[in-house]
Protein backbone atom coordinates (compact mmCIF):
# COMPACT_ATOMS: atom_id res chain seq x y z
CA UNK A 1 0.00 0.00 0.00
CA UNK A 2 1.29 3.34 -0.91
CA UNK A 3 2.28 5.39 2.26
CA UNK A 4 0.76 9.04 2.49
CA UNK A 5 3.41 11.71 1.75
CA UNK A 6 4.18 14.19 4.18
CA UNK A 7 2.31 16.62 3.30
CA UNK A 8 -1.45 15.01 3.84
CA UNK A 9 -0.02 14.05 7.43
CA UNK A 10 0.44 17.29 8.00
CA UNK A 11 4.00 16.68 9.40
CA UNK A 12 5.93 19.22 7.26
CA UNK A 13 4.23 22.35 8.51
CA UNK A 14 3.97 21.39 12.21
CA UNK A 15 1.19 23.96 12.20
CA UNK A 16 3.08 27.68 12.46
CA UNK A 17 6.64 26.58 13.46
CA UNK A 18 8.27 27.14 10.61
CA UNK A 19 7.44 30.15 10.34
CA UNK A 20 9.37 30.64 13.64
CA UNK A 21 12.09 28.83 12.12
CA UNK A 22 12.42 30.91 9.28
CA UNK A 23 12.51 34.18 11.68
CA UNK A 24 15.38 33.04 13.55
CA UNK A 25 17.11 31.44 10.63
CA UNK A 26 17.00 34.97 9.15
CA UNK A 27 18.72 36.63 12.33
CA UNK A 28 21.10 33.47 12.61
CA UNK A 29 21.74 30.77 10.24
CA UNK A 30 21.96 33.04 7.06
CA UNK A 31 24.71 35.10 9.27
CA UNK A 32 26.68 31.86 9.42
CA UNK A 33 29.18 30.19 7.15
CA UNK A 34 27.69 27.02 5.16
CA UNK A 35 30.66 24.35 5.60
CA UNK A 36 29.66 21.18 3.27
CA UNK A 37 30.66 17.76 2.98
CA UNK A 38 29.67 15.24 5.84
CA UNK A 39 32.21 12.75 6.77
CA UNK A 40 31.30 8.96 7.42
CA UNK A 41 30.65 7.21 10.61
CA UNK A 42 29.81 3.67 11.28
CA UNK A 43 28.24 1.79 14.77
CA UNK A 44 26.63 -1.15 14.90
CA UNK A 45 25.10 -2.62 18.37
CA UNK A 46 23.61 -5.65 18.89
CA UNK A 47 21.15 -5.53 22.22
CA UNK A 48 18.40 -7.33 23.55
CA UNK A 49 15.49 -5.53 23.47
CA UNK A 50 13.96 -5.67 27.24
CA UNK A 51 17.44 -6.58 29.18
CA UNK A 52 20.15 -4.57 27.17
CA UNK A 53 22.16 -7.62 27.72
CA UNK A 54 25.50 -7.13 24.60
CA UNK A 55 25.78 -10.22 22.13
CA UNK A 56 28.08 -10.46 19.08
CA UNK A 57 27.82 -8.59 16.14
CA UNK A 58 26.63 -9.58 12.89
CA UNK A 59 28.81 -10.88 10.18
CA UNK A 60 31.09 -7.87 8.55
CA UNK A 61 29.64 -8.78 5.49
CA UNK A 62 26.15 -7.89 6.83
CA UNK A 63 27.57 -5.15 8.19
CA UNK A 64 28.97 -3.96 4.85
CA UNK A 65 25.82 -3.90 3.09
CA UNK A 66 23.60 -2.19 5.25
CA UNK A 67 26.29 0.72 5.74
CA UNK A 68 26.71 0.72 2.46
CA UNK A 69 22.84 1.24 1.93
CA UNK A 70 22.25 3.61 4.59
CA UNK A 71 24.82 5.64 3.41
CA UNK A 72 23.76 5.77 -0.17
CA UNK A 73 20.54 7.30 0.60
CA UNK A 74 22.42 9.33 3.20
CA UNK A 75 24.26 11.09 0.27
CA UNK A 76 21.16 11.11 -2.05
CA UNK A 77 19.04 12.86 0.44
CA UNK A 78 21.97 15.27 1.64
CA UNK A 79 21.38 14.54 5.22
CA UNK A 80 24.26 15.47 8.24
CA UNK A 81 23.59 11.72 9.81
CA UNK A 82 21.23 8.99 9.37
CA UNK A 83 20.58 6.61 12.25
CA UNK A 84 18.23 3.15 11.70
CA UNK A 85 17.52 0.47 14.04
CA UNK A 86 16.09 -2.81 13.54
CA UNK A 87 14.32 -5.48 16.34
CA UNK A 88 13.52 -9.30 15.35
CA UNK A 89 13.01 -12.48 18.01
CA UNK A 90 13.77 -9.95 21.22
CA UNK A 91 17.20 -8.89 19.20
CA UNK A 92 17.69 -4.66 18.63
CA UNK A 93 20.27 -3.41 15.83
CA UNK A 94 21.10 -0.15 15.46
CA UNK A 95 23.52 1.42 12.83
CA UNK A 96 24.55 4.98 12.24
CA UNK A 97 26.19 7.05 9.65
CA UNK A 98 27.00 10.47 9.04
CA UNK A 99 28.06 13.41 11.48
CA UNK A 100 26.41 14.92 14.17
CA UNK A 101 26.62 18.47 12.60
CA UNK A 102 27.27 19.40 9.41
CA UNK A 103 31.06 20.71 8.90
CA UNK A 104 32.06 19.63 12.21
CA UNK A 105 33.83 16.62 12.75
CA UNK A 106 32.17 14.76 15.62
CA UNK A 107 30.35 11.62 14.31
CA UNK A 108 26.65 10.15 15.25
CA UNK A 109 27.49 7.45 17.15
CA UNK A 110 24.87 4.57 17.80
CA UNK A 111 24.17 5.80 21.46
CA UNK A 112 23.38 9.68 20.62
CA UNK A 113 20.02 11.37 21.56
CA UNK A 114 17.90 11.72 18.79
CA UNK A 115 14.77 13.73 18.12
CA UNK A 116 11.63 11.75 17.66
CA UNK A 117 8.82 14.15 17.24
CA UNK A 118 5.14 13.33 16.43
CA UNK A 119 6.36 9.77 17.45
CA UNK A 120 5.71 11.19 20.84
CA UNK A 121 2.03 11.06 20.61
CA UNK A 122 1.81 7.50 20.43
CA UNK A 123 3.56 7.47 24.03
CA UNK A 124 1.28 10.17 24.61
CA UNK A 125 -1.60 7.68 23.34
CA UNK A 126 -0.21 5.01 25.50
CA UNK A 127 -0.01 7.12 28.92
CA UNK A 128 -3.42 7.95 28.70
CA UNK A 129 -4.42 4.33 28.36
CA UNK A 130 -2.81 3.50 31.12
CA UNK A 131 -5.18 6.11 33.15
CA UNK A 132 -7.94 4.51 31.70
CA UNK A 133 -7.20 1.01 32.73
CA UNK A 134 -7.28 2.53 36.22
CA UNK A 135 -10.65 3.83 35.56
CA UNK A 136 -9.81 7.75 35.58
CA UNK A 137 -11.18 8.04 32.18
CA UNK A 138 -13.04 5.75 29.89
CA UNK A 139 -12.22 6.79 26.22
CA UNK A 140 -15.28 8.02 25.38
CA UNK A 141 -15.00 10.47 28.05
CA UNK A 142 -15.73 14.15 27.11
CA UNK A 143 -13.96 17.09 26.91
CA UNK A 144 -16.78 18.63 29.21
CA UNK A 145 -16.50 16.20 31.56
CA UNK A 146 -12.50 16.53 31.25
CA UNK A 147 -11.75 20.08 31.81
CA UNK A 148 -14.54 21.61 33.70
CA UNK A 149 -12.45 24.42 34.46
CA UNK A 150 -12.66 25.61 31.06
CA UNK A 151 -16.69 25.17 30.72
CA UNK A 152 -17.26 28.93 30.78
CA UNK A 153 -15.28 29.70 27.88
CA UNK A 154 -15.54 26.40 25.91
CA UNK A 155 -17.67 26.42 23.04
CA UNK A 156 -20.76 24.09 22.68
CA UNK A 157 -18.69 22.22 19.96
CA UNK A 158 -16.42 20.99 21.65
CA UNK A 159 -18.17 19.63 24.78
CA UNK A 160 -19.36 16.23 23.17
CA UNK A 161 -15.77 15.67 21.50
CA UNK A 162 -14.27 12.59 23.54
CA UNK A 163 -10.62 11.20 24.45
CA UNK A 164 -10.58 8.88 21.59
CA UNK A 165 -12.03 11.29 18.55
CA UNK A 166 -8.70 13.65 20.03
CA UNK A 167 -6.25 10.86 19.91
CA UNK A 168 -7.27 10.01 16.55
CA UNK A 169 -7.74 13.01 15.18
CA UNK A 170 -11.02 13.30 14.65
CA UNK A 171 -11.98 16.22 16.82
CA UNK A 172 -12.32 18.58 14.33
CA UNK A 173 -9.75 20.66 15.94
CA UNK A 174 -7.08 22.31 13.93
CA UNK A 175 -3.82 24.48 14.99
CA UNK A 176 -4.39 27.79 13.87
CA UNK A 177 -3.33 29.28 16.88
CA UNK A 178 -0.02 28.70 16.10
CA UNK A 179 0.22 30.93 13.05
CA UNK A 180 0.04 34.06 15.97
CA UNK A 181 3.72 34.82 16.39
CA UNK A 182 3.27 37.19 19.41
CA UNK A 183 1.64 33.90 21.11
CA UNK A 184 3.95 30.99 19.96
CA UNK A 185 6.87 33.90 20.86
CA UNK A 186 5.53 33.57 24.79
CA UNK A 187 5.01 29.65 24.39
CA UNK A 188 8.67 30.06 24.18
CA UNK A 189 9.08 31.90 27.77
CA UNK A 190 11.19 30.11 29.87
CA UNK A 191 9.74 31.60 32.84
CA UNK A 192 6.47 29.95 31.18
CA UNK A 193 5.31 26.52 32.55
CA UNK A 194 4.74 23.74 29.77
CA UNK A 195 1.43 22.67 31.67
CA UNK A 196 0.27 26.73 31.94
CA UNK A 197 0.99 27.07 27.99
CA UNK A 198 -1.21 24.02 27.58
CA UNK A 199 -3.65 25.85 29.55
CA UNK A 200 -3.52 29.05 27.69
CA UNK A 201 -3.51 26.72 24.00
CA UNK A 202 -6.38 25.52 25.34
CA UNK A 203 -8.68 28.29 26.15
CA UNK A 204 -7.57 29.25 22.74
CA UNK A 205 -8.55 26.40 20.69
CA UNK A 206 -11.84 25.85 22.86
CA UNK A 207 -13.01 29.07 22.81
CA UNK A 208 -13.64 29.12 18.97
CA UNK A 209 -15.58 26.35 17.14
CA UNK A 210 -14.09 23.42 15.88
CA UNK A 211 -13.60 23.86 12.33
CA UNK A 212 -15.47 20.85 11.04
CA UNK A 213 -18.54 18.80 13.35
CA UNK A 214 -16.19 16.05 15.38
CA UNK A 215 -16.16 12.76 14.19
CA UNK A 216 -16.56 13.01 11.02
CA UNK A 217 -13.70 14.87 9.15
CA UNK A 218 -9.71 13.62 9.98
CA UNK A 219 -7.82 16.53 10.58
CA UNK A 220 -3.91 16.72 12.01
CA UNK A 221 -3.15 18.96 14.58
CA UNK A 222 -0.82 19.23 17.45
CA UNK A 223 -3.82 20.31 19.49
CA UNK A 224 -5.46 17.61 20.34
CA UNK A 225 -2.41 15.71 21.70
CA UNK A 226 -1.80 19.33 24.12
CA UNK A 227 -5.56 18.81 25.09
CA UNK A 228 -5.02 15.63 26.34
CA UNK A 229 -1.75 16.09 28.27
CA UNK A 230 -3.53 18.84 30.00
CA UNK A 231 -6.65 16.97 30.76
CA UNK A 232 -4.20 14.34 32.44
CA UNK A 233 -2.23 17.05 34.30
CA UNK A 234 -5.42 18.46 35.52
CA UNK A 235 -7.13 15.26 36.64
CA UNK A 236 -3.58 13.86 38.59
CA UNK A 237 -2.03 16.88 39.86
CA UNK A 238 1.44 15.63 37.81
CA UNK A 239 2.81 17.55 35.00
CA UNK A 240 2.61 15.62 31.58
CA UNK A 241 6.79 15.15 31.89
CA UNK A 242 6.13 13.90 35.63
CA UNK A 243 4.12 11.48 34.72
CA UNK A 244 6.04 10.64 31.53
CA UNK A 245 9.48 9.84 33.51
CA UNK A 246 7.39 7.82 36.30
CA UNK A 247 5.24 5.75 34.29
CA UNK A 248 6.48 5.61 30.97
CA UNK A 249 10.63 6.24 30.70
CA UNK A 250 11.29 4.36 34.33
CA UNK A 251 9.40 1.53 34.36
CA UNK A 252 10.72 0.80 30.61
CA UNK A 253 14.22 1.92 31.68
CA UNK A 254 14.24 4.16 28.96
CA UNK A 255 17.31 5.44 29.92
CA UNK A 256 18.63 9.07 28.16
CA UNK A 257 14.71 9.80 27.26
CA UNK A 258 13.71 13.60 28.48
CA UNK A 259 12.00 16.60 26.42
CA UNK A 260 12.88 19.20 24.16
CA UNK A 261 16.07 19.75 22.13
CA UNK A 262 18.41 17.03 21.89
CA UNK A 263 20.52 17.55 25.16
CA UNK A 264 23.99 20.09 24.63
CA UNK A 265 26.23 21.02 27.87
CA UNK A 266 26.36 24.24 25.86
CA UNK A 267 24.78 26.17 23.38
CA UNK A 268 27.88 25.25 20.74
CA UNK A 269 28.42 22.09 21.99
CA UNK A 270 28.27 18.77 19.73
CA UNK A 271 27.24 16.26 22.34
CA UNK A 272 24.47 15.16 20.47
CA UNK A 273 23.03 15.31 16.61
CA UNK A 274 22.44 19.05 15.96
CA UNK A 275 19.60 20.06 14.14
CA UNK A 276 19.54 21.51 10.24
CA UNK A 277 17.22 23.00 7.63
CA UNK A 278 17.84 22.29 4.23
CA UNK A 279 19.68 25.01 2.30
CA UNK A 280 16.65 26.59 0.11
CA UNK A 281 18.78 26.61 -3.07
CA UNK A 282 21.48 23.63 -2.40
CA UNK A 283 19.53 21.32 -0.25
CA UNK A 284 22.15 20.98 1.54
CA UNK A 285 21.86 20.92 5.66
CA UNK A 286 23.12 23.88 7.62
CA UNK A 287 23.20 23.88 10.86
CA UNK A 288 20.40 25.70 12.95
CA UNK A 289 22.69 28.15 15.22
CA UNK A 290 23.05 31.15 16.15
CA UNK A 291 19.52 31.11 18.41
CA UNK A 292 19.08 30.34 22.30
CA UNK A 293 18.70 26.02 22.81
CA UNK A 294 15.48 26.19 23.70
CA UNK A 295 13.81 27.34 19.99
CA UNK A 296 15.86 23.98 18.68
CA UNK A 297 12.37 22.49 19.28
CA UNK A 298 8.77 23.45 19.12
CA UNK A 299 7.90 25.02 22.16
CA UNK A 300 7.70 23.11 25.39
CA UNK A 301 4.22 23.46 25.81
CA UNK A 302 3.61 21.17 22.70
CA UNK A 303 5.38 18.40 24.41
CA UNK A 304 2.44 16.23 24.16
CA UNK A 305 2.35 16.43 20.45
CA UNK A 306 5.68 15.86 19.75
CA UNK A 307 8.76 17.17 21.76
CA UNK A 308 10.60 14.02 23.54
CA UNK A 309 14.12 12.57 22.09
CA UNK A 310 15.65 9.38 22.90
CA UNK A 311 18.73 7.39 22.62
CA UNK A 312 17.39 4.68 19.74
CA UNK A 313 18.09 1.35 22.45
CA UNK A 314 15.30 3.42 24.49
CA UNK A 315 13.01 4.22 21.97
CA UNK A 316 12.86 0.20 21.13
CA UNK A 317 12.17 -0.14 23.97
CA UNK A 318 8.71 1.54 24.17
CA UNK A 319 7.91 -0.04 20.43
CA UNK A 320 8.22 -3.37 22.42
CA UNK A 321 5.84 -2.70 24.87
CA UNK A 322 3.57 -2.72 21.96
CA UNK A 323 4.73 -6.14 20.64
CA UNK A 324 4.64 -7.24 24.28
CA UNK A 325 1.57 -6.32 24.74
CA UNK A 326 -0.49 -7.64 21.96
CA UNK A 327 0.71 -10.90 22.70
CA UNK A 328 1.30 -10.19 26.59
CA UNK A 329 4.26 -11.87 26.61
CA UNK A 330 5.07 -12.79 30.68
CA UNK A 331 8.90 -12.87 30.14
CA UNK A 332 8.86 -9.33 29.44
CA UNK A 333 10.46 -6.82 31.21
CA UNK A 334 7.68 -3.98 30.58
CA UNK A 335 5.13 -6.52 31.38
CA UNK A 336 2.70 -6.15 33.48
CA UNK A 337 2.70 -2.70 32.78
CA UNK A 338 -0.17 -0.88 34.60
CA UNK A 339 -2.48 -3.83 33.76
CA UNK A 340 -2.82 -3.02 30.46
CA UNK A 341 -4.31 -6.01 28.18
CA UNK A 342 -4.27 -7.63 24.73
CA UNK A 343 -7.43 -5.62 23.88
CA UNK A 344 -6.07 -2.42 25.41
CA UNK A 345 -3.11 -2.46 22.76
CA UNK A 346 -5.45 -3.68 19.91
CA UNK A 347 -8.06 -0.36 20.48
CA UNK A 348 -4.30 1.27 20.39
CA UNK A 349 -4.14 0.00 17.04
CA UNK A 350 -7.29 0.24 15.19
CA UNK A 351 -8.43 2.52 12.76
CA UNK A 352 -10.60 5.18 14.59
CA UNK A 353 -13.06 5.65 11.48
CA UNK A 354 -12.08 3.34 8.15
CA UNK A 355 -14.94 5.50 6.49
CA UNK A 356 -12.94 8.72 7.16
CA UNK A 357 -13.12 11.61 4.65
CA UNK A 358 -9.57 11.18 3.57
CA UNK A 359 -7.43 7.74 3.00
CA UNK A 360 -5.03 9.23 5.17
CA UNK A 361 -7.73 9.78 8.14
CA UNK A 362 -9.16 6.59 7.59
CA UNK A 363 -5.45 4.80 8.68
CA UNK A 364 -5.18 6.64 11.82
CA UNK A 365 -5.61 4.61 15.35
CA UNK A 366 -6.34 6.23 18.96
CA UNK A 367 -3.25 5.04 19.59
CA UNK A 368 -1.08 7.71 17.36
CA UNK A 369 -0.35 5.05 14.63
CA UNK A 370 -1.14 4.74 11.23
CA UNK A 371 -2.02 1.35 9.80
CA UNK A 372 -0.40 0.12 6.59
CA UNK A 373 -2.60 -3.26 6.15
CA UNK A 374 -3.73 -5.30 8.56
CA UNK A 375 -0.65 -5.77 9.74
CA UNK A 376 1.72 -2.55 10.12
CA UNK A 377 1.52 0.30 12.51
CA UNK A 378 3.63 3.46 11.79
CA UNK A 379 4.39 7.25 12.25
CA UNK A 380 6.51 9.65 11.13
CA UNK A 381 7.75 12.96 13.03
CA UNK A 382 8.98 16.02 12.45
CA UNK A 383 9.95 19.22 14.39
CA UNK A 384 11.33 21.06 11.17
CA UNK A 385 14.79 20.66 12.40
CA UNK A 386 15.36 16.70 12.52
CA UNK A 387 12.80 13.52 11.04
CA UNK A 388 12.06 10.13 11.83
CA UNK A 389 9.58 7.18 10.71
CA UNK A 390 8.26 4.13 13.06
CA UNK A 391 7.19 1.00 11.99
CA UNK A 392 5.84 -1.79 13.87
CA UNK A 393 4.68 -5.07 12.47
CA UNK A 394 2.31 -7.21 14.56
CA UNK A 395 2.75 -10.59 13.84
CA UNK A 396 0.89 -14.12 14.61
CA UNK A 397 3.25 -14.03 17.75
CA UNK A 398 5.98 -11.83 19.45
CA UNK A 399 8.63 -13.74 17.65
CA UNK A 400 7.01 -13.47 14.47
CA UNK A 401 6.38 -9.36 14.93
CA UNK A 402 9.32 -7.10 14.87
CA UNK A 403 9.85 -2.87 14.57
CA UNK A 404 12.02 -0.70 12.89
CA UNK A 405 13.23 2.65 12.66
CA UNK A 406 15.10 5.44 11.15
CA UNK A 407 16.37 8.81 12.30
CA UNK A 408 17.99 11.85 10.65
CA UNK A 409 19.29 15.55 12.18
CA UNK A 410 17.59 17.87 9.74
CA UNK A 411 13.76 18.81 8.40
CA UNK A 412 12.63 19.61 5.31
CA UNK A 413 10.23 17.41 2.82
CA UNK A 414 13.68 15.01 1.95
CA UNK A 415 14.40 14.49 4.89
CA UNK A 416 10.70 12.97 5.14
CA UNK A 417 11.12 10.71 2.22
CA UNK A 418 14.41 9.53 3.32
CA UNK A 419 13.29 8.63 6.31
CA UNK A 420 10.31 6.85 4.97
CA UNK A 421 12.72 5.66 2.02
CA UNK A 422 14.53 3.61 4.94
CA UNK A 423 11.49 1.90 6.53
CA UNK A 424 9.94 0.91 3.27
CA UNK A 425 13.26 -0.42 2.47
CA UNK A 426 13.80 -2.52 5.96
CA UNK A 427 9.75 -3.59 4.75
CA UNK A 428 10.58 -4.94 1.94
CA UNK A 429 13.70 -6.70 3.37
CA UNK A 430 16.12 -4.55 1.10
CA UNK A 431 18.06 -3.08 3.97
CA UNK A 432 18.04 -5.76 6.93
CA UNK A 433 20.76 -5.18 9.51
CA UNK A 434 20.44 -8.96 10.63
CA UNK A 435 21.24 -10.30 6.78
CA UNK A 436 23.68 -12.79 7.27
Amino acid sequence: MADATAKERGEAKRGGKISKIWIWSIIGLFCASIALGAGLGFGLTRNKDKSAESESSPSSQSSSQSLETIESMRAQYNLPGYAVGQSRNGTFLSLVTGVRKEGAAPLITPNDTFHIGSLTKAMTATLLASFIREGLFSWDTTIADALPELSSVMDPGHRDTTLAMLTSQFSGINDTWSSNLTFLEEMYNPALAPSDGRLEVARRVLSQPPASTPNTTWTYANSNYVLVGLILELRTNATWEEQMQSRLFAPLNMTGCGFGPNPEALNTSIDNPWPHIPDPNTGRPVPFEGVELRYRDNPPPLGPAGTVHCPMQSYAKFLRLHIDGIHQNASGASLPWYNLTTSDFQFLHTRWNPAANSETGSRYTPGGFWTRGTMILEHNGSNNLNAGHVYILIGDSAEYSTFGFTFTNVGGDRSLLAVLTGVDQMLRGDLDLFKQ
